[in-house]
């Protein structure tokens, strides 16, 4: 069996990754610190009423985690004063085209009172910047370009047009807001009063899938010299447009900065996995600080492979994967067994662990693309090979069934399909080996899809 691709980093895939300048914070896509505590977004594609799904907060000393919300929440997250702000996704019906998911902002206290709505229309994305909220407004449209730049004061007053432009890629620093144009699709940056709007860079950003980040004085962002291309290089670039290098040709994230040398995740084109690289100012010198660490498969490692796994139930089959280069997990070395896992990332999964990159085709506009162009030749029933938002929509456990029942050679649906992987003890069953103990209609976690396919391929299941 062969072992051919990492795993690719969920966040890269939709989710903009947006730096405020905000008191006592260093913002990242969904952990913020501040004053002692993180607060994150846990599973942010969450099925609404999922009992893990919200904010947390979580002491920086003694590990104490508090919950403050439990809505059903996106990964905008920023914190400001007393106030924790973010996004809960809106009703599946105002959803836009493309795959775009609207949301409404919210905001709470950090002891976890005060909670109110705060946004009148449905957003996609947000910046908090100083005293002042810049967000991407719906407008009910497919359009980009109905995706209008709002601003209002961070107590939810003052609400009105910010520019004529529209984005859905925003972040925020010493008074200006970064932003890719929908319009026309390169960066812009705009003060917070509307004055000083500026062009930075000439490359074109896809704005559904890029990247933009801000670290000390330097943002990052993906783009590419033709506006219809699929693959796009990251650049560094000053807040004020200058100095701008390339950094690589794929997809990168920063970690930090210093006087000389800049720290960031990059993308190797080859494993997929995110190396910690440095680079100079200048765009010299860049070094790889840590290599993909050589791997015998046929071990089954006792010791953690991610930082967050040890004493999970499913340790064990997660350092399996890993050693297997089924996933990589995440830069920061955590794999998040208990967040639910999407369509298209059991599929990756899926396909990785069957060694398939012979049969895959190019990789198009969307990260998941030659996946499904694979399972769509092999007529396997993934609801993303038709609708993009079901792509990245939670995957359900009879989806599961049905998807390696087809794999298997097995044309069966539903409680066949389930019937099927426990009659070839591919499965157990979550609460029983039955169909009803199979709880089909369930949401898989991460942990539990490495399980599957572990299961799955120790008991004979080939492709």
């Amino acid at each position: 069996m062969k072992k051919w691709m990492k795993m690719i980093l969920p966040a890269a895939l939709a989710v903009t990754i947006g730096t405020a300048a905000l008191p006592a914070q260093e913002a990242q896509a969904s952990i913020i610190s501040s004053s002692g505590w993180e607060y994150y977004n846990l599973n942010g594609y969450a099925d609404e009423g999922d009992s893990e799904s919200g904010i947390y907060k979580e002491n920086e000393a003694t590990g104490e985690v508090v919950k403050l919300t439990d809505e059903w929440t996106t990964g905008d997250i920023y914190v400001t004063g007393d106030w924790v702000y973010y996004t809960v996704i809106a009703p599946l019906d105002f959803m836009g085209g493309d795959g775009m998911m609207p949301s409404y902002m919210m905001r709470i206290k950090k002891d976890g009172t005060g909670k109110e709505q705060i946004s009148r229309e449905k957003i996609y994305t947000m910046a908090v910047e100083g005293d002042w909220i810049v967000y991407s407004a719906y407008e009910g449209t497919d359009k980009y370009e109905g995706n209008k730049l709002m601003r209002m004061k961070a107590d939810g007053t003052e609400l009105s047009s910010f520019t004529e432009d529209s984005a859905i890629l925003l972040a925020g620093k010493d008074g200006w807001i970064y932003y890719i144009n929908a319009a026309d699709e390169h960066l812009y940056r705009v003060k917070t009063d509307g004055t000083g709007k500026t062009r930075l860079a000439d490359e074109y950003s896809n704005i559904l899938y890029g990247t933009l980040q801000i670290e000390d004085d330097l943002l990052l962002y993906t783009g590419s010299k033709e506006k219809e291309s699929g693959s796009s290089a990251s650049y560094v670039i000053r807040l004020d447009g200058s100095g701008k290098i390339k950094i690589s040709d794929e997809e990168s994230f920063l970690e930090s900065v210093d006087e000389e040398w800049i720290y960031y995740y990059d993308m190797d084109p080859e494993s997929y996995d995110f190396i910690y690289t440095k680079i100079k100012r200048d765009g010299t010198g860049k070094t790889r600080l840590e290599e993909p660490a050589p791997v015998d498969p046929s071990t089954d490692p006792a010791a953690p492979a991610f930082t967050d796994v040890s004493g999970h139930w499913a340790e064990n089959a997660i350092a399996w994967a890993k050693a297997w280069e089924i996933s990589s997990g995440y830069p920061d070395g955590t794999f998040r067994p208990d967040s639910n896992v999407s369509e298209e990332e059991f599929l990756k999964m899926f396909l990785a662990a069957f060694g398939v990159e012979d049969e895959l085709g190019d990789q198009a506009v969307r990260w998941s693309d030659a996946y499904y162009e694979f399972a769509a030749e092999r007529n396997y029933p993934v609801l993303g090979d038709t609708s993009t938002d079901a792509k990245s929509r939670f995957i359900t456990r009879q989806s599961v069934a049905e998807i390696m029942a087809k794999a298997d050679g097995a044309d069966v649906l539903g409680d066949q399909a389930v019937q099927y992987l426990l009659d070839m003890s591919y499965s157990s069953g979550k609460n029983g080996a039955t169909v009803e103990g199979y709880a089909g209609q369930d949401t898989l976690t991460r942990a539990e899809a490495i399980q599957f396919i572990r299961n799955a391929i120790e008991n004979g299941l080939e492709i």
